[in-house]
C-alpha cells in the first residue's frame, strides 16, 4: 500500500534524478539524507531546500561507503524511504569492453543497491512500514549490442525487485519498481550518450520523469514507467512471464528435441 513519507534517503543525489527527486519531495516537507561521492554538490542542493537535510558522503562502489550508508539506515531518525537510484553504464561491444570497467557497473548498480535495500528491508519491518524505490532502466527490457553489462544490471534490478515485493510487500513495506527511458540528465554525459543524435521525442525531461514517478508511488504502482501510455501493456508482459514461467521445469525434455 502506499506510504507516507517522513525521511528519505536518497543515493546519486548530486544530480540528474536522484536531485530531482530530492527537490520534488522537498516540495512535499519530507526530511532528505543525501547520498553521493561529491560532497560540494551535495551541500549546494541542500541549501536549496527547505527542508531539514543530511548530507552523507559515501562511495558506493567501495566496502567503507557501503557500509556509512548501511549505518544510516539502521539509525535514528528513522528511514521510511530509500530511493536506490545510485548507477552508472558504459556502452561498447562486449568484445573489447574493458572488465575492470564491467566489475566496477556490477558494483554500483548490483552489489549496492542489494546491500542497501537488505539495511533498509531489516530497519522498516519491524516498524512495519517503508517504502524502496529501486531505479532499473528501460534496457533492462532491450537487447543492444552495446549494453550487455548495464542492461544485465538491470535486468537484475527489475527481478529482485519483483520478487522483493512478493517477499516483503504483505508485510507493510511498499517495494517499487521504476523504470527511466531516455532521461536527460549528467549520466548520459558519463555513458557518453549523445543526445543530439536522438529522436528528440524519445527522451524526457527529467522533472517531468520525476513528476510522474512520484505520482505513481502515491497511486501505489508496483511497476513505474512513467512514459508507458497503457499499463496493460506490462500487464501483457507479465502474463507472458507468468505463461512462460509454468513450462521452465518439466520432468520431460520438449517433444521436439526428440529425446
Amino acid at each position: 500500500m502506499p506510504q507516507t513519507i517522513t525521511r528519505a534517503l536518497i543515493t546519486g543525489a548530486s544530480s540528474g534524478i536522484g536531485a530531482a527527486y530530492a527537490r520534488r519531495l522537498a516540495r512535499d516537507g519530507v526530511a532528505l539524507v543525501l547520498v553521493a561521492r561529491r560532497g560540494d554538490r551535495l551541500e549546494a542542493l541542500a541549501r536549496e531546500l527547505d527542508v531539514e537535510v543530511e548530507v552523507l558522503v559515501a562511495d558506493l562502489e567501495s566496502e567503507a561507503g557501503l557500509t556509512v550508508v548501511e549505518a544510516r539506515l539502521a539509525a535514528e531518525p528513522a528511514i521510511d524511504m530509500l530511493l536506490n537510484n545510485a548507477g552508472f553504464g558504459i556502452y561498447g561491444s562486449f568484445a573489447v569492453f574493458n572488465p575492470d570497467d564491467a566489475v566496477e557497473i556490477i558494483k554500483l548498480n548490483v552489489v549496492a543497491p542489494t546491500r542497501l535495500a537488505s539495511a533498509a528491508v531489516k530497519a522498516m519491518l519491524p516498524r512495519g512500514r517503508g517504502a524502496i524505490v529501486n531505479v532499473a532502466s528501460g534496457l533492462a527490457y532491450m537487447r543492444l549490442a552495446t549494453t550487455a553489462v548495464y542492461s544485465g544490471t538491470k535486468s537484475y534490478i527489475a527481478a529482485f525487485t519483483r520478487a522483493l515485493q512478493t517477499d516483503v510487500g504483505g508485510r507493510g513495506l511498499q517495494v517499487q519498481l521504476l523504470v527511466p527511458g531516455v532521461i536527460r540528465t549528467e549520466f548520459g554525459i558519463r555513458s557518453k550518450s549523445d543526445y543530439d543524435a536522438m529522436p528528440q521525442h524519445l527522451i524526457m525531461d527529467v522533472d517531468a520523469f520525476v513528476d510522474a514517478a512520484v505520482a505513481g508511488l502515491k497511486m501505489g504502482e508496483a511497476v513505474c514507467i512513467p512514459s508507458l501510455p497503457d499499463v496493460a501493456d506490462y500487464q501483457a508482459f507479465e502474463e507472458a512471464e507468468r505463461k512462460l514461467s509454468l513450462s521452465v521445469s518439466l520432468a520431460t525434455p520438449a517433444a521436439r528435441y526428440g529425446v
